[in-house]
């Protein structure tokens, strides 16, 4: 236990901070692939196939064997494929590109990258072995890269030059391709933004920053911190995720400029995904999130808070996860979803965050959910024992424990979802034991038969949603197809 939690709590300082080391972006970007696929396929005789390589994967990330994790997610992807990887196309999959920094000028910039092995690959390369660039993508324009470059040696280094680029977000396309064969083994895309006059723009932000007041509003809060990750992008450290850099500068600008003439710059009927900063009462809590076009008409929405698990971050949520799935479930609904950072094994304040997050958007105050993994089902029941008049609802996965359940706690409903092969399993019993003992009226247990730690969130979310529109149809007296929650005990 205690080597485990050590492990664990080196993850946590890397949760969320965009210096994460270039593996742990890698290892994002694998996840994503093995999650899209595995949302593809229906045959559950396949996706079982996938959950022991998963949990392999799992395990080697909470020991810090970042490499062994992505051999273990590739493993579990190629058993939803329809024809079994080459030799040689195994020995580019274990390859991977490290392009640092993330951001530069649009008007000229030097992008050095390095491919490398993220694992031992096996074997000798193809002799035809090239790492080819085949587009930069910035903001939907396709401009082509003549460059190729054989692969002999690991690691290979190399330098592309640009020159009177377009401002804004976009892909680095490359691949890695067997020129004899003519034959892509494998590609991918990096995230990398442009920006003109990025060092002047930079230093006029700061400077501007310096001469707020701090503490006073979520513009300021957020524009110190959006400050902070987009130098951090012009150096050579890897984020963990891809971030809009381009865009991020935008609104850092123009929220300063709100909160020089004491405007509000964030909310205000605002849709789309934003990186926030809020104001919770003396500590300073980072969020992501997803405001619906139904929050443009400026009517009170439901609210999910989405608490992610150890060694992850608010982006975790937004981009794996089941590739983000829990955004898509909430925008087809129109549903507002918030997911905080928290700190270390301590849990982000909801109560805190609920209520600054009622200044930027309304909110239907009775119809607020939560759902948190692992840690964050932890903190989750947490959040919800302190102040269960906060919440309609909430949804514990991949984790748990005992509870103990006051009176108050009874008109919260409560879903739990757990697979059998999770090293969580008992914990997450004990809580639907805890639940049934005390007779909460709403309780869904639910158990996922051979599913792992990881894999949970993105197979049970969409039972979680249709409990959340089972309350939501019982808190306006509907009927029929929505019909009332029931008790439904271990399945």
């Amino acid at each position: 236990m205690a080597g485990w939690m050590g492990a664990l709590a080196v993850l946590l300082t890397l949760g969320g901070a965009v210096e994460a080391q270039p593996e742990r972006y890698e290892l994002g970007r694998r996840l994503r692939l093995f999650e899209a696929a595995f949302e593809q396929e229906t045959d559950p005789a396949k996706r079982a196939r996938t959950y022991p390589p998963m949990n392999v994967a799992v395990q080697s990330f909470f020991s810090l064997r970042l490499g062994e994790a992505g051999r273990a997610m590739d493993e579990a992807r190629r058993h939803l494929l329809p024809l079994p990887p080459t030799a040689d196309e195994r020995w580019a999959e274990a390859l991977y590109l490290v392009v640092e920094p993330r951001l530069y000028d649009a008007e000229r910039c030097e992008v050095a990258f390095q491919l490398k092995a993220f694992y031992p690959p096996g074997g000798s390369p193809p002799a035809g072995a090239v790492l080819r660039f085949a587009h930069l993508l910035p903001d939907g324009q396709r401009q082509p890269i003549h460059s190729m470059l054989p692969v002999r040696d690991l690691p290979l280094k190399g330098t592309l030059v640009f020159t009177d680029l377009a401002e804004g977000d976009g892909r680095l396309e490359y691949e890695v391709y067997d020129d004899a064969a003519q034959k892509v083994l494998v590609r991918g895309t990096i995230g990398v933004s442009f920006v003109k006059d990025l060092e002047s723009r930079l230093t006029a932000l700061q400077a501007a920053l310096e001469a707020l007041p701090a503490g006073k509003s979520v513009e300021e809060s957020t524009a110190r911190t959006l400050a902070q990750l987009l130098r951090n992008l012009t150096r050579k450290q890897s984020p963990e995720t891809d971030f809009p850099a381009a865009r991020l500068l935008r609104e850092a600008e123009e929220a300063v400029a709100a909160a020089q003439s004491e405007q509000s710059y964030f909310g205000q009927g605002k849709s789309g995904q934003f990186w926030l900063t809020l104001l919770t009462g003396r500590t300073r809590t980072a969020i992501r999130v997803m405001a619906p076009p139904q929050a443009e008409s400026r009517q009170p929405l439901p609210l999910v808070l989405a608490l992610h698990g150890a060694g992850g971050s608010e982006n975790m949520f937004f981009d794996t996860y089941g590739h983000g799935k829990i955004v898509d479930l909430c925008r087809e609904r129109g549903w507002l979803l918030v997911a905080p950072r928290s700190g270390g094994f301590g849990s982000a304040p909801l109560s805190e965050v609920i209520d600054e997050v009622k200044k930027l958007y309304p909110v239907a105050t009775e119809r607020v959910y939560v759902v948190g993994h692992s840690m964050g089902a932890a903190q989750a029941l947490m959040n919800v024992r302190q102040t269960p008049e906060r919440f309609a609802a909430v949804a514990v996965l991949g984790g748990g424990r005992p509870v103990q359940v006051s009176e108050a706690m009874k008109k919260v409903a409560c879903f739990v979802g757990i697979g059998t092969k999770d090293f969580a399993y008992a914990g997450a019993k004990a809580t639907g034991e805890a639940f049934r003992k005390a007779g909460l009226p709403t309780l869904d247990y639910r158990e996922y038969p051979q599913v792992e730690h990881l894999i949970i969130v993105q197979i049970a979310l969409p039972d979680v949603f249709k409990f959340f529109d089972q309350q939501a149809g019982q808190a306006r007296g509907a009927s029929g197809d929505v019909g009332q929650a029931e008790n439904r005990g271990q399945r």
